[in-house]
């Protein structure tokens, strides 16, 4: 290490080397509108999986009346749902610490309605949002190089801090292909200088005027402070084959087809909400009865047998991918739930807990945003490069890849029709089919013609965490 000494004639660099901290200081404090904004859009994204692991990352909302939060697709892996956190304020400041989240905020359960591992994005479709969330904008022209970027992370979330704030320049933009054991993945790219560490993935890259320009991806582990992040232009071409995908179940419904569910549809986890009655076996194998309720504002309460009688326990649940986390003043419990059906299962902890579903809460609660619509995608290539997720326990991780689909407008997700209607439906239907094959062929057309050159740089090794 290298010591440095300011001696008198010295005097004026220090002076220098002060104004300068403070003129830094002042642009960091005027990217705080930045930093204000984007926490109204971001969320930690949680995926736990049944082997006891979880994986950690970062999400941000870009379609608020549709519940829809994007992230990236190697936090997400082949899991069915995840569950999502979204900043809660004290004295004006948001919280940083992740055990309040898990003690004192509602989550929010979301299903993973498409996934697309060529571009490393991933959708989630929210249960439900906080009103202070929004969505937030894409931008219409992207970074270019030298423009300042900024995100917002969950990358200490180990140590139990979120919503980091990171800036940096923009490097290029630039197609490439990725190389990877299973074949080539061809994406848009925009290489910046942003420091990111694990956790950040699937966080948004906005410009200075808080619109999206990308999604951080991942970072190279040979270069210093060089980070990946997915052009917008792969987000809105992303969020196109979404959108397209929900005129499936229009036209399936006017001719009389059963729409295709998805493998993560199928998977998604029964619902713990309402009152169940409690059975507890302790190491001994004596049983004690108690009774539980789960509330849909994430809220439990639990009557349990204990040693000085019956113990009532209160706190916040999270529950996806069959995995059940429950969070007190002085408990936090996260374990795998192993169903009977959809009205028994067994919470096994200490002791062994068996819950019989109530029947006053036979029906799940519905959300008040629409229901989801699974979209599911298995082309061939996957990435081999490390991203910026941060599993838990040694999470595997499983990729697939999707082929570009041009955009598709956004239509109802449902038509119901009897008697002579379903004849005026079936002509509406077929003849919005004709419209949108038109459609289809003139946006495939204009992307063509704004595709740039195929003269691509070769791929690199790139590091996930």
């Amino acid at each position: 290490m290298q010591r440095f000494t300011v001696g008198p004639r010295r005097i004026l660099p220090g002076v220098t080397v002060a104004a300068l901290c403070l003129v830094f200081a002042g642009a960091g404090r005027a990217d705080s509108p930045v930093y204000q904004s984007l926490l109204h859009s971001t969320g930690l994204v949680e995926v736990p999986d049944s082997e006891g692991s979880v994986t950690f990352g970062t999400c941000s909302v870009v379609d608020r009346e549709r519940g829809l939060a994007l992230t990236a697709q190697h936090v997400i892996g082949d899991a069915a749902e995840a569950v999502v956190y979204f900043p809660v304020y004290r004295d004006g400041a948001a919280i940083t610490e992740l055990p309040h989240y898990h003690r004192q905020v509602a989550a929010v359960r979301g299903q993973v309605i498409h996934r697309d591992a060529g571009r490393d994005l991933a959708l989630l479709r929210l249960d439900r949002l906080p009103d202070h969330i929004v969505a937030i904008p894409l931008s219409a022209q992207g970074a270019g190089p030298g423009d300042t970027v900024h995100s917002i992370g969950n990358s200490g979330v180990r140590k139990g801090q979120l919503w980091g704030y990171t800036a940096g320049k923009a490097r290029s933009v630039y197609r490439s292909r990725i190389r990877g054991a299973n074949g080539v993945a061809n994406v848009r790219l925009v290489e910046t200088q942003t420091p990111i560490n694990p956790g950040d993935s699937g966080a948004p890259l906005v410009n200075d005027g808080g619109e999206l320009v990308g999604v951080v991806k991942s970072l190279d582990d040979q270069s210093r402070l060089v980070s990946f992040n997915v052009d917008v232009s792969e987000v809105k071409a992303f969020l196109g084959v979404a959108y397209w995908n929900e005129v499936r179940p229009i036209l399936n419904a006017a001719f009389g087809r059963t729409p295709e569910s998805g493998a993560a549809g199928a998977n998604r986890s029964p619902p713990v909400e309402g009152s169940w009655k409690v059975i507890l076996i302790n190491r001994d194998g004596e049983q004690q009865s108690g009774e539980c309720r789960f509330e849909t504002n994430g809220t439990f309460a639990l009557t349990a047998p204990a040693e000085a009688g019956l113990e009532n326990r209160q706190g916040r649940y999270s529950y996806a991918n069959g995995v059940l986390l429950m969070a007190g003043d002085r408990f936090n419990l996260r374990e795998t739930l192993h169903w009977v059906k959809d009205r028994r299962f067994t919470f096994v902890a200490d002791e062994m807990l068996i819950f019989d579903r109530q029947t006053d809460a036979s029906a799940a609660a519905e959300s008040p945003l629409p229901k989801a619509t699974v979209i599911e995608n298995t082309p061939p290539p996957t990435e081999n490069d490390h991203g910026l997720g941060t599993p838990i326990s040694g999470q595997r991780i499983d990729n697939e890849l999707e082929s570009h689909i041009p955009v598709g407008p956004v239509l109802p997700a449902q038509v119901r029709s009897t008697g002579w209607v379903s004849v005026i439906a079936l002509v509406g239907a077929m003849s919005a089919f004709v419209f949108l094959v038109i459609w289809d062929w003139s946006q495939r057309k204009s992307m063509l013609q704004m595709m740039p050159s195929d003269d691509l740089l070769p791929g690199w090794r790139q590091t996930r965490a």
